[in-house]
């Protein structure tokens, strides 16, 4: 039976110095309050430049060997992929913004804007074609993607959830065959907290974000959300991140056992709790919290941990007046255990410097967290070595990577997590390695390498492993390991490559799980290479090489996924570079570096400098015109006609307006002159430019996307349509339109970070950050006659120059908007269901007609909105729709709505709002009107919340309009 816990909640006013120390307190000290990114990383290079020379010092004292800073995974790395993932999201004075916020605000300016004035003609729906396994055919650590949580199903063992960093949240019902997300349209998609209710399973509520990435590296917190039916509709709590600390990372989300309305998260601007179901939240304190458990036996007892310190609260997290300093120690998880409840283990970090060759240890509490003591510090668990001696450059990385479990039934069990999985039967006093670092086919201990969640399955005693690279288990306690992955659809891809002489042919470079090849009819992808995959390209035939950029690595690998021998890396080359093959030679390619850009004649062998100018962050090719390239650095465009032997002065910066920097360029295939760039940040009308002159003068054709979307990526087609890809999708602009539109049905909504367009096939694929790679058919004439079933969510606009008939089942909740739109009828057919605070219209229009469609907006500051067309929705005796006029709906102040009818049908009109309970609150006096004839009726409104209602038009007793309207 449920219980509601209902205590005083004391606020303490008070902050604990838990500050994070993800970068180690040398490096933080250098960075201090800096937001600019180049100052920050002026810091980081030279940091990492010192560590790197006493590295190299130690290895020649000690006569070793050293590995090279760019180890598979290390600090220097994450800073790189947070410089990458940044650069294109500043603000305009290159300073770091809260993009959490800007992406939210971005997601409800598109709702509100674009699904209401869709003019593209296709019904294109986009589909996920991989990667779905982890197929092997070389390199090193293959994975599919980073999982940051596990929590189980209350009841059935075969139901897992996971968290996936960038990815949303899955589901499994049959123990990790296969996986659902149930998290497709969230702003922000990475999900590090998971709450279950255990009186009601299909409650559950996500912490978004990602705490683990150090320094607000990944993605920040758009808050705490809300299932009550399984993930088929999501409602927003009122947990925010604060921001006026716009780097608010969550770590972790519990629900008290006993009382399903207690939860506690655990992020890096505080601890919150709510005792309502999620509804209101209280921060407890503020700082940085990893981790939360409660006691097994009496869940007043709670323990909580920062950085060297575990508190402990004895009123079920009312307050903390509690604390066991583990000393000097940096971040600390958490482990307890009902075979012995008065056990509570710790895992921390090291003492003092990160990469000083040592971790603080395993502590355990044998008197409920009022005390620790010390378990074992050697081996060291932490190290990526299977007999825990560290090599010189080992880092440690227990600010990315940490954790600890206990089985329920042996309290000497336990399992902890850094680089590998340890185990231990005597209760961490002896440890021995359960993976192993380094891949070797066949072997059943491998998994991939990171550990960022360790859970033991209540029932079974399995254990669980959330990786960087994907979720594994072990049903003998450690000692062998299945991968459960497959069909967990959530790679991250930095970019990816389409061959024009074969539309199977793909290729894509992946955060932390290397480059996967598409390379034949199947649905498959194949691992050919590890570590941070980045740039890719193919040649012009199947006779020449494909081309990889691997963190500052250049390879080059034959048609088969084969590496090619002998393959150079120009010198001083930076971290992601990128490249362009000759679309006609083969075996021809080009490279840009931190030095500049090089040319090779013998797919990477040899290089030949070809430019000087630094930092290039896109390059690109011309097909119909193999000697000319164009190349993007900062706001700066550069172009060369003769294969690199001369360039251009900057073709962009001072005469074209743009103060916003570069992201990506294209061609048109079939003019080289047609040249589009498009923009990072978040300036208005900063977003994508145009030059039909090679350059030599732009238009801007940001048209009216939003300040705040980042646009990222850009693919042109033959006819010269163009299409972008953004933090929110992809969006379309025909040759001839004025405007970009949605072009993202079925898309998830996550960052769009290349896309790639098939001539022969008529499709474009869109590689993400966090869902895998998609594709769609191109752009098409509108449908006649266009069938919408099925079951549909997020946003959406579907059209048809006839007819429409639905029959679909909508579901998502607020995150659903359905548009539709018709040239002569939309029928609402049997079959057709729209669950409470889901969003659907509909209008009748002709097809890419550019008028605005679908629900009327309530303009909160009284300007003229656009009318929209009402519509006589069928009756039951089987009457089509069909036009009635026009309605527009404005706001006078906080009391009155005035409603403007201009109707084409003489009849009576009457007016109702609609509570979300299905209420009625208000309606109108009948209006009676004439035949083509306007009235303005103002509607006084008494004591009304604020919150969503629903607005219903009725022309003699008929629908003719329902809409959604937020009242502010």
């Amino acid at each position: 039976m449920k219980k509601i816990l209902s205590i005083l909640i004391l606020i303490l006013t008070v902050s604990l110095d838990t500050s994070a120390q993800e970068m180690g307190p040398e490096l933080k000290r250098k960075i201090g309050n800096k937001k600019n990114l180049v100052a920050i990383m002026k810091e980081v290079e030279a940091h990492f430049a010192e560590e790197k020379r006493e590295i190299a010092l130690a290895a020649k004292r000690n006569k070793q060997v050293g590995e090279s800073i760019e180890e598979f995974e290390n600090e220097y790395i994450h800073w790189k992929r947070w410089e990458y993932f940044n650069r294109s999201r500043l603000d305009e004075k290159g300073n770091l913004v809260d993009i959490s916020n800007k992406t939210e605000l971005a997601f409800t300016k598109v709702q509100q804007q674009f699904t209401g004035t869709a003019q593209n003609s296709s019904n294109a729906q986009w589909n996920f074609i991989g990667p779905f396994s982890m197929n092997y055919q070389g390199g090193f650590f293959r994975g599919l993607s980073r999982i940051d949580r596990i929590v189980f199903h209350p009841t059935n063992p075969s139901t897992i959830f996971a968290g996936s960093n960038n990815g949303g949240l899955w589901r499994t019902d049959n123990g990790g065959n296969s996986w659902t997300c149930i998290s497709n349209q969230f702003p922000i998609s990475s999900a590090s907290g998971i709450a279950i209710n255990p009186d009601n399973p299909n409650n559950i509520f996500i912490l978004t974000g990602d705490g683990r990435g150090g320094g607000a590296i990944s993605q920040n917190s758009c808050g705490i959300w809300v299932t009550y039916d399984g993930g088929n509709n999501w409602l927003k709590t009122s947990f925010a991140a604060d921001r006026t600390q716009p780097f608010g990372n969550g770590f972790k989300l519990v629900m008290m056992p006993g009382f399903s309305n207690v939860l506690i998260a655990t992020t890096d601007n505080g601890l919150y709790r709510s005792t309502d179901f999620g509804q209101t939240w209280n921060a407890i304190f503020g700082g940085t919290f990893y981790d939360i458990e409660f006691d097994p036996s009496n869940p007043a007892n709670v323990y909580v941990s920062s950085n060297g310190v575990v508190y402990l609260s004895t009123d079920y997290g009312a307050s903390f007046p509690r604390s066991s300093v583990i000393g000097g120690s940096s971040r600390v998880e958490l482990a307890v255990t009902p075979a012995n409840s008065d056990y509570v283990y710790a895992i921390t970090g090291p003492f003092g410097a990160v990469g000083s060759n040592t971790y603080g240890g395993i502590y355990r509490s044998t008197n409920k967290g009022q005390s620790f003591g010390l378990r074992s510090n050697s081996p060291n668990v932490l190290s990526a070595n299977e007999n825990g001696v560290r090599d010189i450059n080992d880092n440690d990385q227990s600010w990315y990577d940490l954790a600890i479990e206990v089985s329920r039934t042996n309290a000497n069990l336990l399992v902890t997590g850094g680089k590998t999985v340890w185990r231990s039967v005597d209760g961490g006093v002896t440890m021995t390695a359960a993976t192993v670092f380094s891949e070797n086919l066949g072997i059943t201990r491998y998994i991939h390498p990171d550990i960022q969640d360790l859970a033991i399955q209540p029932s079974t005693g399995h254990i669980y492993a959330g990786t960087d690279g994907g979720i594994y288990r072990s049903i003998d306690n450690g000692v062998n390991w299945t991968d459960l992955t497959t069909n967990l659809q959530a790679t991250t891809f930095y970019h990816m490559g389409g061959a024009q002489f074969n539309a199977n042919l793909l290729l894509g470079g992946t955060q932390d799980n290397g480059i996967k090849y598409k390379k034949d009819v199947s649905t498959n992808f194949w691992h050919i290479n590890g570590a941070d995959g980045f740039d890719c390209a193919f040649g012009p035939s199947a006779n020449s090489a494909i081309y990889t950029t691997i963190n500052s690595s250049f390879q080059s690998f034959n048609i088969n996924g084969d590496p090619l021998a002998n393959i150079t890396t120009p010198i001083n080359t930076s971290f992601f570079p990128v490249i362009a093959a000759d679309p006609l030679v083969d075996n021809n390619v080009f490279l840009a570096n931190g030095a500049g850009i090089w040319r090779s004649g013998d797919a990477g062998v040899n290089w030949t400098q070809v430019s000087t100018q630094p930092v290039i962050t896109s390059l690109t090719h011309c097909r119909s015109n193999s000697s000319r390239y164009y190349a993007c650095q900062g706001i700066s465009v550069y172009r060369t006609d003769d294969l690199g032997a001369s360039w251009t002065a900057d073709l962009l910066t001072g005469s074209s307006g743009v103060s916003a920097s570069t992201t990506d360029i294209a061609t048109n295939p079939s003019n080289s002159s047609n040249v589009y760039i498009t923009l990072g940040g978040y300036q208005a009308n900063q977003k994508v430019f145009y030059s039909n002159n090679a350059g030599a003068g732009w238009q801007n054709i940001s048209g009216t996307l939003p300040e705040e979307l980042v646009v990222s990526c850009i693919a042109i087609d033959n006819n010269n349509n163009a299409y972008i890809g953004t933090d929110l999708g992809v969006f379309y602009k025909g040759a001839n339109q004025a405007d970009w539109t949605p072009f993202y049905n079925g898309l998830p909504k996550v960052p769009i970070t290349d896309l790639s367009i098939s001539t022969a096939t008529g499709t474009i694929r869109a590689s993400t950050y966090g869902r895998g790679m998609w594709s769609a058919t191109l752009n098409t004439a509108c449908d006649v006659n266009y069938p919408l079933s099925g079951s549909i969510f997020g946003d959406r606009f579907y059209q048809a120059s006839n007819s429409m008939t639905v029959t679909a089942t909508l579901s998502g909740s607020d995150l659903t908007r359905i548009v539709t739109r018709a040239g002569n009828e939309v029928i609402i057919s049997d079959g057709f269901i729209a669950p409470e605070r889901n969003r659907f219209s509909a209008s009748i229009a002709p097809c890419d007609d550019g008028r605005p469609v679908g629900p009327i907006e309530i303009d909160p500051m009284n300007q003229s909105v656009t009318p929209y067309t009402l519509l006589n929705l069928p009756s039951p005796d089987g009457i089509s729709s069909y036009p009635l006029g026009t309605v527009r709906i404005t706001k006078k102040d906080d009391t009155k709505l005035t409603v403007e009818l201009k109707s084409t049908n003489a009849g009576r009109y009457t007016i109702e709002i609609i509570n979300y309970r299905s209420e009625k609150i208000f309606e109108s006096a009948s209006i009676s009107f004439e035949e083509n004839t306007s009235r303005a009726q103002q509607i006084q409104l008494n004591s009304l919340q604020k919150g969503t209602y629903f607005i219903a038009l009725y022309n003699d007793g008929k629908l003719a309009h329902f809409q959604d309207w937020d009242y502010q």
